[in-house]
């Protein structure tokens, strides 16, 4: 089979705003998750660098959550701040995209449960080749982290 014909079958399997087939299967095909698994650091009072990947098409991340495997109380003394951001892999400081905060207001962390980032809408764009990366930074001594699976939610554009 084409990947006409595959695109055939998929028109008008849901409805946009332009009412065009066409761009009903370029919508449909567009969205997409990455999920990234990762050995958290669990230590506390350490900075540390989840991931790091260029980003192989231009895409707007619309959302990332973060699944950790055990549990986490949240602190405001201790807390740690995940940012995820953007870059052109120069070795430049990061513009953060999203952030998430295990302090007194972020909340606790329960096992197999996901936990939301806040979205940045002004800087969640990138284009091919910037870099994508999850960091973590801590106030005070820090909170030790379960291991964890990042998703991050995008649309291709």
């Amino acid at each position: 089979m084409t990947v006409a014909n595959v695109l055939k079958e998929f028109q008008g399997v849901f409805a946009n705003d332009q009412a065009d087939p066409v761009a009903d299967t370029r919508a449909l095909l567009a969205d997409g998750v990455w999920n990234v698994t990762s050995v958290v650091d669990s230590a506390a009072g350490t900075d540390f660098t989840y991931f790091s990947f260029r980003v192989p098409f231009a895409v707007r991340i619309v959302r990332i959550d973060i699944a950790p495997t055990g549990a986490l109380t949240g602190a405001d003394a201790t807390a740690n701040t995940y940012t995820a951001g953007k870059s052109d892999g120069a070795g430049g400081a990061i513009t953060a995209i999203g952030t998430h905060v295990t302090n007194l207001a972020g909340g606790n962390w329960a096992a197999d449960v996901t936990e939301p980032f806040t979205m940045t809408d002004s800087a969640a764009t990138l284009t091919a080749g910037q870099l994508l990366t999850i960091k973590k930074t801590h106030a005070g001594a820090g909170t030790a982290t379960p291991q964890a699976a990042w998703n991050v939610y995008f649309r291709k554009i």
